[in-house]
């Protein structure tokens, strides 16, 4: 007898990608755009919780997720770090948390992109509160190599080599319905503040980071 297809983890390939490659200090908003892409390699779609993983990076760019090299020296560069609290998640529909599940579908690739450094003078501002780049914002002229960080960064928030919360199906499989009065944050089959890994329940997804080829980028 074969072994049940739902006892069979998936793995997903990452990607990234930066367009353009060249930032120029000269034009200190006008940024490059990371891409993430994902894709699954599976029998049949899942769906993940981004929260805390680098299909989230709006969040992995201040929690240490990647690491920028210098080339000139090898040596890896400060980047601004911050720390975010929050309610546990809710898995249901019509809640802000909504966006933060993915469905991915096999051999489909899932791409999300988000600005890499400031876009406002604001932004730029803000950042002398902090210590550290964001992304190309802060960097001296220079050539750089861009990689994701296998394990918990600096300040030893959770690696980046995993995926916590999955599923199969959709998120119409998985998502409670949407409530008239709103969502209970604490209770009920909606909260996923601990990652599964109970008997009969998927364990972490383990992303081969080690595969994910790095991305060089200059600045001028």
């Amino acid at each position: 007898m074969g072994l049940s297809t739902s006892l069979i983890t998936p793995s997903i390939s990452i990607s990234l990608s930066l367009s353009p490659h060249l930032h120029r200090v000269t034009a200190p908003t006008t940024v490059p755009t990371l891409s993430i892409q994902a894709t699954l390699h599976a029998s049949q779609p899942i769906t993940i919780c981004s929260w805390h993983t680098i299909l989230y990076p709006t969040l992995a760019l201040r929690q240490d997720a990647f690491e920028i090299i210098d080339k000139s020296t090898n040596t890896s560069i400060r980047q601004m770090s911050t720390r975010v609290r929050r309610y546990p998640i809710v898995r249901q529909f019509g809640t802000s948390d909504e966006k933060l599940f993915i469905t991915l579908m096999p051999e489909v690739p899932y791409i999300v992109q988000t600005p890499f450094g400031c876009t406002s003078m604001d932004q730029l501002n803000a950042m002398a509160n902090y210590k550290g780049v964001y992304g190309v914002s802060g960097l001296k002229k220079g050539e750089y190599t861009l990689r994701v960080l296998g394990e918990a960064g600096r300040t030893g928030r959770q690696a980046n080599n995993h995926i916590s919360w999955w599923q199969y199906g959709t998120k119409e499989d998985n998502l409670a319905p949407a409530r008239a009065n709103g969502p209970a944050r604490t209770h009920g089959n909606a909260n996923i503040s601990r990652h599964m890994g109970a008997s009969g329940k998927p364990s972490p997804l383990v992303l081969d980071v080690a595969a994910i080829p790095a991305v060089d980028f200059s600045v001028e």
